[in-house]
């Protein structure tokens, strides 16, 4: 017995502790307390190990992404839309499941979580009613800087969408996705390649969506018409993919 501990040797396990009825309370106050901290201690590794800012001890997010399955796609969208590292393995999971309808717009939420690029707009706008048609393009240009998978997000949607010239591809994959998430689509690829130019200012000042023989441009001009398709009531959506010249 130790510090009113008895440990006892069974056959089925190798020792079973046990607290003695007899110690004081004071003791079984700090043994619980013990315990209590070497549980809160376990629980907190899957987060260090995930989230920690060391590299050594930095785990690959890829590592926490089970096989993704139309069937298990919606519950790993939940539990990585707060971490873009791990929303960016999910997308990565999503592209080597392979085509599909369901799949190809639960790519656009992943895309976009692990752009962070539509959460950092809204949050730099406060709330939706102050973005409008003539800082959207400030607003997204002003996010940039401190989006670090944003063209890598970009690159790997546009590896899962169908080819929009694929009529019956392209209206399965619309006709499951939403308008917010298509637009948002369409202006994370236009960011990406905004950001990747090194001057995303210019680049979009210059952009023209209808003579641009880029396959990237032209994907992100097919999301935008797609999204102003299903949401005819103008708004905000309008207005992010107008002051990107999504026109």
């Amino acid at each position: 017995m130790i510090a009113g501990i008895r440990f006892e040797k069974r056959p089925d396990m190798l020792y079973v502790m046990r607290m003695n009825l007899q110690t004081s309370p004071r003791m079984k106050r700090v043994l619980l307390g013990l315990m209590s901290c070497f549980a809160l201690f376990f629980f907190s590794c899957g987060d260090f190990f995930t989230t920690s800012l060391a590299s050594w001890a930095r785990r690959d997010p890829s590592s926490l992404i089970p096989p993704v399955t139309a069937g298990n796609v919606s519950e790993l969208l939940e539990l990585t839309e707060n971490n873009p590292d791990q929303a960016l393995a999910l997308l990565k999971g999503i592209k080597d499941a392979g085509a599909g309808p369901t799949l190809q717009a639960a790519a656009l939420q992943a895309a976009s979580n692990a752009s962070g690029l539509g959460a950092a707009i809204l949050q730099h706008a406060d709330d939706i009613g102050n973005i409008n048609e003539t800082n959207a393009k400030e607003i997204v240009i002003d996010t940039l800087n401190g989006l670090g998978n944003v063209v890598e997000a970009g690159t790997v949607l546009e590896e899962i969408l169908p080819d929009p010239s694929s009529a019956a591809d392209w209206n399965a994959f619309v006709a499951v996705s939403g308008a917010e998430d298509l637009a948002m689509a369409a202006a994370l690829l236009l960011a990406g390649k905004a950001k990747a130019s090194g001057d995303p200012d210019a680049y979009i000042t210059g952009f023209s969506s209808i003579s641009s023989p880029d396959s990237t441009e032209v994907l992100a001009k097919e999301l935008a018409d797609a999204a102003r398709n299903k949401h005819s009531g103008g708004g905000f959506l309008e207005d992010i993919l107008s002051g990107l010249n999504l026109t």
